[in-house]
């Protein structure tokens, strides 16, 4: 990397980091919550809050995160559960409730998320791919000299990140799965609901998906595989 780049390199991490301090700052855990269950299609109303909050708080002192965590859920028919940084904000649609069929198979889906959560997965994941577009920029800017040798490069870079990151997100779900697990003994459930979940997702990713290689989550038959063996079956 020539000094030119790298000296671009240096500025846009500072620039990064100036940002994300400001953004950090004014937005409270409430209001970034309302946020995001306005985003995308508001809370369901009913005691069906109190239960998964429920559950979800036995799965996160399991994991050594009581009383950190929140649980909501979304009113939207999307098969869905997901972990939003900073802290330990969890949500699970409504669509994905409908399928599941027990106790075990909920705290399977939250001890999934609280795995991510207590792993730093989606921190870890933003902070690789900023450096990625970082060094993509870079490399462009440093082969400016010869226009089209400068944009292929920062192209081809552009896309082994993109790569990257897909392959660290598989590897997170397999991880989230384990220590999901792993909280579900601690918590008294039954760890084989996890198998469960992934049928449930089996089920509903059938009619057309993208291939394995250019997806965030490894295929619910895969996961499936891995978590048995997990489980010594």
């Amino acid at each position: 990397m020539s000094r030119r780049a790298l000296r671009i390199l240096v500025a846009a991490v500072a620039a990064i980091s100036v940002a994300s301090s400001a953004a950090a700052q004014p937005q409270t855990p409430e209001r970034r919550r309302a946020e995001i269950l306005q985003a995308y299609g508001g809370a369901y109303p009913g005691p069906i809050n109190a239960y998964v909050s429920r559950v979800g708080e036995r799965m996160a002192v399991a994991a050594g995160q009581g009383g950190r965590c929140s649980f909501s859920v979304i009113n939207s028919e999307v098969v869905n559960a997901f972990a939003s940084p900073p802290g330990c904000d969890i949500y699970v649609t409504r669509g994905l409730l409908d399928l599941i069929r027990s106790e075990d198979e909920l705290a399977a889906v939250l001890g999934h998320e609280v795995g991510h959560v207590v792993n730093r997965h989606a921190a870890e994941h933003m902070a690789k791919g900023q450096l990625g577009q970082m060094v993509a920029m870079a490399v462009g800017v440093a082969g400016s000299d010869d226009q089209g040798r400068g944009q292929r490069a920062a192209m081809a870079a552009a896309m082994v990140n993109q790569m990257l990151q897909l392959k660290f997100s598989r590897s997170d779900e397999l991880e989230a799965d384990r220590v999901g697990m792993d909280y579900m003994k601690q918590a008294g459930y039954n760890p084989e609901a996890m198998l469960g979940v992934m049928h449930i997702l089996a089920d509903a990713s059938r009619g057309g998906r993208q291939p394995e290689l250019l997806s965030t989550h490894p295929y619910p038959e895969d996961r499936i595989a891995a978590n048995e063996k997990y489980l010594g079956r």
